[in-house]
């Protein structure tokens, strides 16, 4: 007996199989996996398939058809697909670059994948920067990565980047203490990267941002000055645009240790994170009551 990957419509549960005598899954996916939906405590997500430390969230297609992530020990994004009823084994994916690709993200329709890389460019001293890229579809597969606009990567970027679906980039930026930008998608091009306003950039060090597709929150990482750990973070949008001043989502959540790179599946259900187990990040997931229900109208 051994445990097989399951994707079902809008649920998710535990599921052992023989794959001699199961029938092959069918029918329309979502992100369901080999274990029972959480509530409003974290668990760790498929721990017998994440064996190895994660730099990335784990990241669904809006179909559920495609898992996508990164390794702190492989300097590549690796993919699963949902073929001829199984998931596949992971592999890395179609394009990959000589100077490293991670923390990987799907644009909320699925056209789009965009990640970091340092290949081609440098800064002053000559050591590579971390840049934005893009694949989109073509012909079922993803095309030659091409580097966002300098008005996204002139900043000093680092790890997640998040996209709504009118297209606007949110990222973190290494520079000062640390804040999160947003380069607004207009008329086909990206605008010049603005910094977020007060209610989500403080003088911490904020992070790993994830946009839900209406903008109508923005989840995040900060690490407080005299802390070297950092926790989830959640800023509504008010009517007239404003970002709110973000809340903690508090000890059901957060605990002693790190929590970042938070990541929402496209049916809105579940919160993806990563949390520090005895040295190592691993895949949380919990329900994402835990900071919709926070929302003070």
């Amino acid at each position: 007996m051994i445990w097989r990957i399951m994707l079902t419509p809008f649920l998710l549960t535990a599921v052992s199989c023989d794959p001699q005598t199961d029938p092959p899954v069918s029918g329309p996916l979502a992100s369901r996996f080999t274990q029972e939906t959480p509530g409003t405590t974290p668990v760790q997500f498929a721990p017998d398939v994440f064996t190895r430390e994660l730099h990335s969230s784990v990241v669904f297609s809006p179909d559920g058809r495609e898992l996508y992530w990164s390794e702190m020990e492989r300097d590549q994004i690796m993919t699963m697909r949902f073929e001829n009823g199984r998931w596949s084994s992971s592999r890395p994916v179609t394009f990959s670059l000589p100077g490293g690709t991670g923390e990987p993200m799907v644009s909320p329709d699925g056209r789009s994948l965009f990640f970091t890389s340092a290949h081609r460019f440098k800064d002053s001293r000559g050591r590579y920067d971390e840049n934005i890229w893009r694949v989109t579809r073509e012909d079922g597969d993803w095309s030659t990565p091409e580097p966002l606009p300098p008005e996204v990567n002139n900043r000093v970027l680092h790890w997640q980047v998040s996209i709504a679906a009118n297209g606007n980039l949110y990222f973190g930026c290494q520079e000062g203490s640390g804040d999160i930008f947003v380069s607004s998608y207009e008329e086909g091009k990206y605008q010049e990267a603005e910094i977020l306003g007060n209610g989500v950039n403080t003088g911490d060090h904020e992070a790993t941002p994830f946009v839900s597709p209406d903008e109508s929150y923005l989840l995040f990482s900060r690490i407080a000055p005299g802390s070297d750990m950092a926790d989830l973070f959640v800023s509504f949008r008010s009517e007239d645009g404003v970002w709110m001043e973000a809340i903690s989502l508090g000890e059901t959540v957060n605990s002693p240790v790190h929590e970042l790179c938070p990541v929402v599946s496209h049916d809105g259900r579940y919160l993806f994170f990563l949390r520090n187990l005895q040295g190592d990040l691993r895949p949380h997931w919990v329900s994402t009551s835990v900071f919709l229900d926070l929302r003070q109208d």
